[in-house]
């Protein structure tokens, strides 16, 4: 991977680094500049690149809303400006130029609001996410020869305009749900992070009038907050359903939905009309020239059988529960492949894999590129 733009800073760094999160005691920033990548955390870093590979962790945990941003992170690029430098970087390499390149952007909290039951998240993100397909046509059209493809992984929460418990519901127009929801300048996230543990009436009616437009609260509504944030839980799908009942707008659960999803594509041999989902990856697999079969029987081979059938023996190291090893013998000669890496140390050199070493958890079981097999059986 050339170039990750994401939040989750805090799961690079170590528990005993300042914010940090892992449990293995290492530190992957300092590898990943020592592989080099440009470590960034800021926007304007973002904006300021012109070419190399980069990783960019512009956040502790999740990145904000979109319409969080410029209140709760502003320091924070939005997807659209990571989708549009990420396509800078890639096709302006050497890999780019000569090959093209793959991109995955994921306007992941759209779904998250949507569990949540909040417009606000939903619909703002979605239009975030809008402006990142457009950057993405944009080069598309230019560039003649780029496959895009648009699509979700599956539909939540199940937003309908009008509900049965709303009297009113044959009277809805647009401004029964457009006017409510153009008062929100923050989503049910940004509320919390607003209220910052603030449980008191008078706090809590005026972010929500400031940044809603909810003048009218319940009784039952005000309490409902004060309770969750007393006790520390999360907000957003509290408030959510607030925002929704005055915009007219409901909901059929806060889980995923069994509706068919939208399919956009654009460019050379796009799919089009209904498919399964699955064969929208082999689709995108074929335009990229290869296939999962093969690949698989390259990239994940069962390490007992791989290494047994060149006269190995393989066995998995759990001494250390936060770094679990791979330990490849051959009577007193050993290699070692820790787990969740690219790594074979071998006579004291270690080798880049082109594939991680993976652990099924629930089956037992190691897989490994079968180059690791290659070299183990060449060296050992």
């Amino acid at each position: 991977m050339d170039v990750v733009l994401s939040g989750g800073l805090q799961y690079l760094l170590p528990k005993e680094a300042k914010g940090g999160k892992r449990e293995d005691k290492e530190n992957l920033v300092d590898v990943l500049k020592g592989r080099g990548y440009s470590f960034i955390t800021t926007r304007d870093e973002l904006l300021a690149l012109e070419s190399g590979k980069v990783w960019g962790a512009f956040a502790p945990d999740a990145m904000a809303y979109d319409i969080d941003r410029a209140k709760t992170a502003p320091t924070e690029p939005a997807l659209a400006e990571m989708t549009g430098k990420a396509i800078e970087l890639l096709s302006g390499g050497d890999k780019g130029r000569g090959k093209g390149f793959f991109l995955f952007v994921e306007g992941s909290k759209v779904d998250w609001a949507a569990h949540a039951n909040d417009p606000a998240g939903l619909v703002y993100d979605l239009l975030a996410f809008d402006e990142a397909v457009y950057a993405a046509l944009e080069f598309a059209k230019k560039d003649g020869n780029t496959l895009v493809v648009v699509v979700a992984d599956h539909g939540t929460g199940g937003i309908t305009i009008g509900t049965k418990e709303d009297k009113n519901y044959s009277q809805t127009d647009d401004d029964s749900v457009l006017v409510p929801m153009r008062r929100a300048r923050v989503t049910g996230e940004g509320l919390e992070k607003l209220l910052a543990g603030d449980s008191s009436e008078q706090a809590i009616k005026d972010v929500l009038a400031r940044e809603w437009g909810i003048t009218d609260l319940s009784a039952a509504e005000l309490k409902s907050i004060q309770e969750t944030i007393a006790g520390k839980k999360q907000l957003q799908a509290v408030v959510g359903p607030m925002l929704s009942v005055r915009a007219r707008l409901g909901w059929t659960t806060g889980g995923h939905t069994g509706a068919d999803v939208f399919l956009f594509a654009y460019g050379p041999n796009r799919p089009t009309g209904l498919w399964e989902n699955t064969d929208v990856g082999r689709a995108v697999a074929a335009a990229m020239g290869f296939d999962f079969e093969s690949l698989n029987q390259r990239l994940f081979v069962e390490a007992g059988e791989g290494f047994a059938a060149v006269g190995l023996e393989a066995r998995l190291d759990k001494s250390d529960p936060a770094n679990l090893v791979l330990v490849v013998s051959k009577g007193a000669a050993q290699a070692t492949l820790p787990l969740a890496k690219n790594l074979l140390i071998l006579d004291g050199k270690t080798v880049e894999l082109e594939g991680i070493v993976t652990y099924a958890e629930k089956l037992d079981k190691v897989f490994v590129p079968r180059q690791a097999i290659e070299l183990a059986a060449a060296g050992l």
